[in-house]
């Protein structure tokens, strides 16, 4: 951030510069000229600006995604679901605008295709077979996307190619839906610092974990590719 205020600055020297010595060698003319060019330069600054707002917001979630840099899959199963039940909140009903979109939700909800998805995801290991500094990821933050999609592309719809229903892990030889995880037993329950007892954090895991994702897909998308953050990997080839 402060190579950038550096930049502005220059710039804005420079364009004093510019002005005073433009108004020295052509008068009126000069200033005339000046103000064109100090106008560009104030576009290209508000260029500049939003690149860096854009790469410091990003920055981040860039970070935080690397610990799935260049991750694999192993599809274990995808089988055929019947629709799930359309989630609601009673609190909505008394808001026409909520209602509403309810209705176009709801319609876009029951018109896709569902599937049970059985499927492992494994971090890329280091060079040392160690995986990254950065350890921690979250099952419940991946999505799914069509297999085109780019990682700054975004879908008019607001769940796109899939939505992701349900999210249960593997947790000692039976999956745990994530809601169910705060009550687990001993061995996996959440402790007064947001950690489980065998010192994972809450909702997060390291390394290697299979997941069963309920999937609801649109009828014309057949191949999908996992998202999380900036990262993309694997590819899921959904049935007919």
């Amino acid at each position: 951030m402060s190579q950038l205020f550096a930049i502005l600055a220059v710039l804005i020297l420079l364009a004093i510069g510019v002005t005073v010595a433009l108004y020295e060698f052509l008068g009126w003319k000069g200033l005339a000229l000046a103000f064109v060019l100090n106008l560009a330069a104030i576009w290209f600054g508000i260029i500049l600006i939003g690149k860096a707002i854009k790469t410091l917001i990003a920055g981040p979630f860039k970070a935080k995604g690397r610990v799935l840099e260049n991750a694999s899959i192993e599809t274990n199963s995808i089988v055929a679901a019947s629709v799930p039940e359309y989630p609601r909140d009673s609190n909505d009903y008394d808001d026409e605008d909520i209602v509403g979109y309810d209705r176009i939700d709801q319609a876009d909800f029951e018109n896709r295709r569902w599937y049970t998805l059985d499927v492992t995801v494994r971090p890329a290991a280091s060079e040392g077979g160690e995986c990254t500094a950065f350890q921690h990821w979250e099952p419940t933050e991946l999505e799914l996307v069509h297999i085109d999609k780019s990682p700054i592309s975004f879908d008019d719809d607001e769940y796109g190619a899939c939505r992701i229903h349900n999210t249960a892990m593997w947790v000692n030889g039976a999956f745990r839906s994530d809601d169910d995880l705060g009550s687990a037993p001993d061995g996996n329950a959440e402790d007064d610092d947001d950690e489980f007892d065998d010192g994972e954090l809450f909702g997060k895991v390291t390394g290697e974990q299979r997941l069963r994702l309920l999937i609801g897909v649109l009828p014309n998308a057949d191949t999908l590719k996992f998202a999380y953050c900036f990262e993309q990997f694997g590819r899921v080839d959904v049935p007919r």
